[in-house]
């Protein structure tokens, strides 16, 4: 039973002891490494040491949680937040709110975008922003002190007049486009991320189809309660071999599956069992007295199959998140610990 500080601390425990023993490829598919936090996907597969080739993952992985949503998600926040404010009586500038600016600056993707332009472009950005220390800033002022080229992306994010959700579907299948051909030049690793544009694609592929088909205009704000519906319902399923490699999973993918090590992350309170949502009109006490099913049956079946699956292990690995600061709802460890 490991007590660490923080999720990324957990992971790199785990990290240590696949490095420390170094298992073949028979005793790997041995192995089992259970996320009773989905979160901890992305950061698990990036500290898995280079030696372990093969992996199987038997869970899903919601899209909301990668960062190309946030990146998407800054992009609606900035042309949300954006006004045109008078500068005199005929004239009106489109101003943008310097900290969506600031968001967007920070982010990974648009780095890569800006930087494909012209490397310099970024920094003169930053310096941009940071000198200027306003609340808004003008288009007028950013296009002239920038070198923007035309005809790029960059461009037609901050001039283009992006009004109605089709007109920002439009530029967001070009941005994809645009990352996809980066991400297919370097290396394996990032076919991930790949995957998630594809499957961002396809779905604004569908919803522009029935804007076009309907003729419905939507407006932007609209548009972003809509995109972040589709965002919740976007999970990605891997493809691998059971009987090879290092196997990941949840733990109910994990039942009647034995291990000779296993490896268990988040065993805290609210992750393992995890919390119940449900919502019921019928009184928790009513419905014991009728014999109904509640949150106890659930947490029953998680008990089942928790114990169930640290039974037959020589070696199992508890590790839980023992920061009060953490980002883990709860840092108190689990009840079945």
């Amino acid at each position: 039973i490991i007590g660490a500080t923080k999720s990324i601390n957990q992971v790199k425990v785990l990290s240590n002891f696949l490095k420390e023993n170094s298992y073949s490829e028979s005793q790997l598919k041995r192995i089992g490494i259970i996320l009773t936090d989905e979160n901890l996907l992305l950061s698990v597969l990036e500290s898995i040491p280079k030696e372990i080739q093969n992996i199987n993952i038997t869970m899903g992985y919601k899209l909301k949680h990668h960062p190309i949503s946030s990146f998407f998600k800054s992009i609606f926040e900035l042309h949300i937040n954006s006004r045109k404010i008078k500068l005199d009586a005929q004239k009106k500038s489109k101003h943008f709110l310097s900290k969506d600016l600031m968001n967007l600056l920070h982010d990974p993707f648009f780095q890569q975008l800006i930087k494909a332009e012209e490397e310099s472009l970024y920094n003169r950005f930053f310096t941009f922003l940071e000198m200027r220390n306003l609340n808004y800033v003008s288009l007028i002022e950013l296009a002239s002190s920038l070198p923007i080229k035309k005809n790029t992306l960059i461009n037609e994010l901050f001039v283009k007049n992006i009004g109605n959700a089709l007109d920002l579907l439009t530029f967001f299948k070009k941005i994809i486009a645009q990352l996809i051909e980066f991400l297919s030049k370097k290396e394996k690793i990032y076919i991930f991320q790949e995957e998630c544009l594809f499957a961002l694609e396809s779905h604004f592929q569908i919803f522009e189809s029935f804007l076009r088909d309907t003729n419905e205009t939507l407006d932007i704000k609209l548009f972003y309660q809509l995109f972040k519906q589709i965002l919740d319902s976007i999970k990605l399923n891997f493809s691998g071999e059971p009987l090879r490699g290092l196997q990941i999973m949840g733990l109910l993918e994990s039942r009647t599956i034995d291990f000779d090590e296993v490896f268990i992350l988040s065993a805290n309170e609210k992750n393992l069992p995890p919390s119940s949502n449900t919502t019921s009109f019928i009184p928790f006490e009513t419905k014991m007295n009728l014999g109904m099913s509640t949150y106890l049956d659930q947490d029953a079946i998680y008990a089942n199959h928790f114990f169930n699956l640290i039974k037959n292990p020589s070696k199992s690995f508890l590790i839980y998140d023992k920061d009060f600061h953490s980002d883990i709802k709860s840092s108190e460890r689990s009840r079945f610990i």
